[in-house]
Protein backbone atom coordinates (compact mmCIF):
# COMPACT_ATOMS: atom_id res chain seq x y z
CA UNK A 1 0.00 0.00 0.00
CA UNK A 2 2.86 2.46 0.61
CA UNK A 3 4.15 2.05 -3.07
CA UNK A 4 0.95 2.74 -3.91
CA UNK A 5 0.65 5.72 -2.29
CA UNK A 6 4.13 6.74 -3.17
CA UNK A 7 3.26 6.55 -6.70
CA UNK A 8 0.15 7.94 -6.86
CA UNK A 9 1.54 10.86 -4.92
CA UNK A 10 4.73 11.16 -6.91
CA UNK A 11 2.55 11.30 -10.17
CA UNK A 12 0.16 13.66 -9.21
CA UNK A 13 3.08 16.22 -7.58
CA UNK A 14 4.64 16.06 -10.70
CA UNK A 15 2.01 16.99 -12.98
CA UNK A 16 2.00 13.42 -14.69
CA UNK A 17 -1.82 13.26 -13.26
CA UNK A 18 -4.56 15.61 -12.58
CA UNK A 19 -6.81 13.12 -10.83
CA UNK A 20 -7.20 9.40 -10.00
CA UNK A 21 -9.29 8.96 -13.15
CA UNK A 22 -6.43 9.55 -15.17
CA UNK A 23 -4.92 5.91 -14.28
CA UNK A 24 -6.00 3.28 -16.06
CA UNK A 25 -4.35 0.71 -13.55
CA UNK A 26 -1.41 0.62 -11.18
CA UNK A 27 -0.42 -2.47 -9.69
CA UNK A 28 2.84 -3.37 -7.26
CA UNK A 29 5.41 -5.36 -9.79
CA UNK A 30 5.22 -9.27 -8.49
CA UNK A 31 9.35 -9.35 -9.57
CA UNK A 32 9.93 -6.62 -7.64
CA UNK A 33 8.25 -4.98 -4.56
CA UNK A 34 10.17 -1.80 -5.18
CA UNK A 35 8.44 -1.27 -8.29
CA UNK A 36 5.02 0.10 -9.35
CA UNK A 37 3.27 -0.40 -12.74
CA UNK A 38 1.20 2.69 -14.03
CA UNK A 39 -0.61 2.67 -17.11
CA UNK A 40 -2.33 6.12 -18.09
CA UNK A 41 -5.90 6.65 -19.86
CA UNK A 42 -3.92 8.73 -22.25
CA UNK A 43 -0.37 8.81 -22.40
CA UNK A 44 -0.33 11.40 -24.88
CA UNK A 45 -1.80 13.86 -22.32
CA UNK A 46 1.61 13.57 -20.54
CA UNK A 47 3.44 16.06 -20.00
CA UNK A 48 7.17 15.53 -21.40
CA UNK A 49 8.60 18.80 -19.43
CA UNK A 50 7.92 16.91 -15.90
CA UNK A 51 10.97 14.46 -14.81
CA UNK A 52 10.38 11.34 -14.79
CA UNK A 53 12.12 7.62 -13.87
CA UNK A 54 13.06 6.51 -10.83
CA UNK A 55 11.99 7.66 -7.51
CA UNK A 56 14.90 8.72 -5.65
CA UNK A 57 15.52 9.73 -1.98
CA UNK A 58 16.76 13.39 -3.78
CA UNK A 59 14.62 16.11 -5.08
CA UNK A 60 16.18 15.53 -8.33
CA UNK A 61 16.09 19.21 -8.58
CA UNK A 62 18.84 20.98 -6.05
CA UNK A 63 21.39 22.96 -7.57
CA UNK A 64 19.87 22.51 -10.95
CA UNK A 65 17.33 25.13 -10.66
CA UNK A 66 18.08 26.08 -14.78
CA UNK A 67 16.21 22.65 -15.39
CA UNK A 68 13.02 23.52 -13.42
CA UNK A 69 9.84 21.94 -15.82
CA UNK A 70 8.50 25.47 -17.27
CA UNK A 71 4.94 24.58 -16.24
CA UNK A 72 6.04 25.34 -12.08
CA UNK A 73 6.36 29.15 -12.97
CA UNK A 74 3.44 29.09 -14.36
CA UNK A 75 1.42 27.07 -11.22
CA UNK A 76 -1.17 28.89 -10.16
CA UNK A 77 -1.12 30.49 -6.85
CA UNK A 78 -2.86 28.46 -3.89
CA UNK A 79 -6.66 29.75 -3.41
CA UNK A 80 -6.89 28.58 -0.08
CA UNK A 81 -5.37 29.68 2.96
CA UNK A 82 -5.13 28.38 6.80
CA UNK A 83 -3.31 29.57 9.49
CA UNK A 84 -2.06 27.42 12.49
CA UNK A 85 -0.75 28.50 15.59
CA UNK A 86 2.38 27.28 17.35
CA UNK A 87 0.45 25.13 19.64
CA UNK A 88 -1.54 23.58 16.83
CA UNK A 89 1.65 22.90 15.18
CA UNK A 90 3.14 21.30 18.25
CA UNK A 91 0.34 19.23 18.46
CA UNK A 92 0.96 18.26 14.38
CA UNK A 93 4.48 17.64 15.41
CA UNK A 94 3.69 14.91 18.45
CA UNK A 95 0.89 13.60 15.77
CA UNK A 96 3.28 12.53 13.19
CA UNK A 97 5.99 11.51 15.80
CA UNK A 98 4.24 9.06 16.78
CA UNK A 99 3.34 7.54 13.29
CA UNK A 100 7.13 7.17 12.77
CA UNK A 101 7.49 4.01 13.77
CA UNK A 102 10.91 3.10 11.96
CA UNK A 103 12.31 6.38 13.08
CA UNK A 104 11.59 5.26 16.94
CA UNK A 105 13.95 2.35 16.15
CA UNK A 106 16.35 3.66 14.06
CA UNK A 107 16.28 7.26 13.80
CA UNK A 108 16.83 7.50 10.26
CA UNK A 109 13.51 8.64 8.68
CA UNK A 110 11.84 11.57 7.68
CA UNK A 111 8.31 11.72 7.96
CA UNK A 112 5.20 14.34 6.33
CA UNK A 113 1.58 14.28 7.25
CA UNK A 114 -1.25 16.25 6.42
CA UNK A 115 -4.41 17.54 8.79
CA UNK A 116 -6.97 19.19 7.95
CA UNK A 117 -8.55 22.61 8.80
CA UNK A 118 -9.78 21.21 12.01
CA UNK A 119 -6.55 19.38 13.04
CA UNK A 120 -7.67 15.78 12.05
CA UNK A 121 -4.78 13.76 10.72
CA UNK A 122 -5.50 12.83 6.89
CA UNK A 123 -2.49 11.22 6.38
CA UNK A 124 1.41 10.06 7.37
CA UNK A 125 4.12 8.54 6.15
CA UNK A 126 7.63 7.74 6.78
CA UNK A 127 10.84 7.37 4.46
CA UNK A 128 14.55 7.18 3.96
CA UNK A 129 13.60 10.61 1.86
CA UNK A 130 11.58 13.95 2.78
CA UNK A 131 10.55 14.11 -0.43
CA UNK A 132 9.04 10.73 -0.90
CA UNK A 133 7.69 11.23 2.41
CA UNK A 134 5.59 14.02 1.12
CA UNK A 135 4.66 12.64 -2.14
CA UNK A 136 3.58 9.31 -0.11
CA UNK A 137 1.10 11.29 2.27
CA UNK A 138 -0.42 13.91 -0.47
CA UNK A 139 -0.74 10.21 -2.28
CA UNK A 140 -2.35 8.34 0.72
CA UNK A 141 -4.62 11.54 0.85
CA UNK A 142 -5.88 10.51 -3.03
CA UNK A 143 -6.20 6.90 -2.94
CA UNK A 144 -8.59 7.51 -0.15
CA UNK A 145 -10.30 10.50 -1.18
CA UNK A 146 -9.13 12.77 1.33
CA UNK A 147 -8.94 16.46 0.08
CA UNK A 148 -5.96 18.22 1.16
CA UNK A 149 -6.97 21.92 0.03
CA UNK A 150 -6.80 24.30 2.93
CA UNK A 151 -5.09 21.50 4.63
CA UNK A 152 -1.62 21.46 6.80
CA UNK A 153 1.97 19.21 5.89
CA UNK A 154 4.24 19.38 8.60
CA UNK A 155 7.25 17.88 7.73
CA UNK A 156 10.20 16.31 9.70
CA UNK A 157 13.32 17.94 7.80
CA UNK A 158 14.23 20.56 5.97
CA UNK A 159 12.08 21.91 3.22
CA UNK A 160 12.86 22.24 -0.31
CA UNK A 161 11.59 24.71 -3.26
CA UNK A 162 10.25 20.93 -5.11
CA UNK A 163 8.79 20.31 -1.71
CA UNK A 164 6.84 23.94 -1.63
CA UNK A 165 5.88 23.41 -4.87
CA UNK A 166 4.12 20.01 -4.21
CA UNK A 167 2.30 21.16 -1.30
CA UNK A 168 1.34 24.19 -3.49
CA UNK A 169 0.05 21.54 -5.84
CA UNK A 170 -1.69 19.82 -3.55
CA UNK A 171 -3.54 23.07 -2.38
Amino acid sequence: PGALALATGFLFTEGFIRTLADVASMAICPQSLALVQVHLIDAQQVRTDRRSGVVASSCGVCGNLDHLPDSWAASSPVSNTLAVTPAQLHRHMLTMRQHQLIFGHTGGTHAAAIFDARGALLAAAEDLGRHNALDNAIGHCLLHGRPTAASCAVLSGRISLEMILKAAHAG
